[in-house]
């Protein structure tokens, strides 16, 4: 008697984690609290509220949608408490966890002293104190080199002060008196001029430009709206 195994249907397939769609397996999923769609165990992420003394879960995509909408650290979604890595390590993909460990060392450099590599193939993030040249190799140059940075990862140097790659020979304010900075400049003009038709706004605290993509006539930068939707104040006052 020969012997065959049969292959599991499509419905039994869990889903990738890296998909949009729910999963459907029957019997094994968790109603998400949050988004009131089924989810496999594997998608779900649970969090102890102290505050509350009780466990909130929600599911992955919730999660992701805090991330993108807070940024670090990841909040539960019922309970406003902050989130342990260890709470939700385990749900993401390689692709989401170096998202989260990107926003991690962002969160933990004040926005004022971030420092972007001009490299497009890189824009790696510094301090700026960890970005910047040594005082006597700054010594060594012949004009103000005060701006002059290194990227720790492509090695490529450029400016703070600038945000451009390095200027060589030339001081920041001979640089911004130059063709290639006026060219710049003008792009920037041409930026402004857009977001002013599309009333974009300008947070003052993180320099973003922030697009108004619908719903309420509110706008609000990630920073700017952590800080003020408790008390529901409008973040369009909040960042003019």
């Amino acid at each position: 008697m020969s012997s065959s195994t049969s292959e599991p249907s499509r419905s039994e397939e869990k889903a990738p984690i890296d998909s949009d769609k729910p999963s459907t397996s029957a019997g094994e999923n968790e109603v998400c609290k949050a988004c009131t769609f089924d989810r496999s165990p594997s998608e779900m992420v649970s969090h102890y509220s102290k505050f509350k003394e009780e466990i909130h879960r929600f599911c992955l995509y919730c999660l992701k949608y805090l991330l993108h909408l807070d940024g670090y650290p990841a909040t539960c979604i019922f309970c406003g408490e902050s989130l342990k890595d260890e709470e939700y390590w385990h749900v993401l993909s390689p692709s989401h966890k170096a998202m989260v460990s990107m926003l991690r060392d962002e969160k933990a450099i004040p926005v004022k002293e971030r420092a972007y590599c001009a490299n497009q193939q890189c824009s790696a993030l510094h301090s700026k104190a960890e970005a910047r040249l040594p005082q006597e190799e700054l010594a060594k140059l012949c004009y103000d080199a005060s701006g002059l940075a290194e990227c720790k990862k492509c090695k490529q140097r450029f400016c703070l002060n600038c945000h451009v790659p390095w200027h060589d020979l030339m001081s920041c304010d001979d640089y911004k008196k130059s063709v290639v900075a006026a060219e710049l400049e003008a792009d920037d003009r041409k930026l402004y001029r857009l977001a002013e038709k599309k009333f974009w706004v300008t947070c003052s605290d993180c320099e973003r430009i922030i697009e108004h993509d619908g719903g309420c006539d509110n706008v609000h930068c990630r920073r700017i709206y952590r800080r003020h939707r408790q008390d529901k104040t409008c973040c369009r006052r909040a960042l003019q």
